[in-house]
């Protein structure tokens, strides 16, 4: 299980890895203009997932979580009826 730290810092973009208060960290950033959510997920040894729930500050994403180094993030976004194709 991981824990969320605090709401990170949205620069540098990418993951990053750190100490804080004797805790390792790791700060999660990504720039998306177009997303309305963005999910961190981590997996843990036994491949297990668990989704945390990316803060947005103008168009970036950031979280930091303690521990966190097998990840994936994903994204959703309205997409209008005429960019359908």
């Amino acid at each position: 299980m991981f824990t969320i730290y605090n709401n990170g810092t949205p620069t540098p973009f990418g993951s990053m890895q750190t100490v804080e208060n004797d805790v390792q960290i790791t700060n999660f950033a990504l720039f998306s203009a177009a997303a309305t959510g963005v999910e961190l997920c981590l997996f843990d040894e036994q491949n297990q997932e668990t989704r945390l729930p990316m803060v947005r500050t103008n168009n970036t994403w950031h979280l930091a979580v303690e521990g966190g180094s097998c990840f994936r993030i994903i994204a959703t976004m309205r997409i209008l009826p005429q960019e359908r194709s």
